[in-house]
């Protein structure tokens, strides 16, 4: 059997996106492919700060995050785009203006503005490291505590992707770009084979569409699995495990220097 790598998606796919819950199938199903000498790697909206922990658990060594706009190998960032300094500048100042929380995050930090009482009050998953990030720093997200109402008027206002992170009010600036950072993270990898992509959201539609082969998880919308050329069972289902298994991505070794 050929060496094929594995992207896959985090929140809906791997674990929970509410608390990190990952089913212990889908612990069983990555190291088993990987024992099997395939190439597992990661592929997700969030920054490598809420992905490391993740990647380490199932000692995986490649990660696309930030939707595709950053790579990291291992701890290290060998790739990186960050949003366009014009949309972060107008996004800020239009907080600024109607009086809004807003949330800067490069690769590294979450920086606030002087009312972090209240997002630390209401949000303490977030960490922060001072109100202004360094001159070098590279901004890949802006977040803003929003009501559904300003949520609604930034929408309209800004032609960018935006997500609101579940049970909050908290909206930040989705890139959407897996499939571009997967390319590079192949090229880094001086992989050549074949590359098959698990996911569950709107984001990975084009992740699904530039992969070799897709795996959409059961509990996804129906447009997405539509997109998908393979559809399983849901995270909670244990459905990486059962989709390898139905692939037949578990029954041969991968043995260097002998593809098939």
């Amino acid at each position: 059997m050929e060496k094929l790598c594995f992207f896959f998606d985090i929140d809906g796919t791997l674990c929970d996106g509410e608390n990190n819950y990952m089913p212990q199938s889908t612990q069983v199903a990555v190291n088993k492919l990987q024992e099997l000498g395939h190439i597992c790697a990661i592929a997700t909206g969030r920054s490598y700060l809420g992905c490391k922990s993740v990647a380490e658990k199932l000692a995986i060594q490649y990660c696309v995050c930030d939707g595709g706009n950053s790579v990291y190998v291992g701890n290290e960032c060998v790739s990186i785009t960050g949003i366009d300094v014009e949309l972060c500048k107008a996004l800020e100042a239009y907080c600024k203006e109607h009086g809004l929380v807003c949330v800067k995050i490069d690769n590294e930090h979450y920086y606030y503005d002087h009312r972090v009482a209240e997002m630390e009050a209401t949000h303490p998953w977030i960490t922060y490291n001072g109100t202004t990030p360094k001159e070098d720093a590279v901004i890949m997200k802006i977040g803003i505590l929003a009501s559904v109402e300003e949520e609604k008027k930034i929408r309209d206002t800004f032609d960018f992707n935006f997500t609101t992170f579940r049970g909050t009010r908290f909206m930040v600036t989705d890139q959407d770009n897996k499939h571009v950072g997967i390319e590079r993270c192949i090229k880094l990898m001086g992989y050549t084979g074949k590359h098959i992509v698990f996911g569950d959201s709107m984001n990975d539609i084009k992740m699904f569409a530039n992969a070799d082969y897709s795996v959409c998880m059961g509990q996804a919308k129906e447009e997405v699995k539509q997109k998908a050329d393979y559809v399983t069972s849901s995270l909670e289902e244990d459905g990486i495990y059962h989709a390898c298994e139905a692939l037949g991505y578990f029954e041969v070794e991968y043995e260097e220097g002998k593809d098939q």
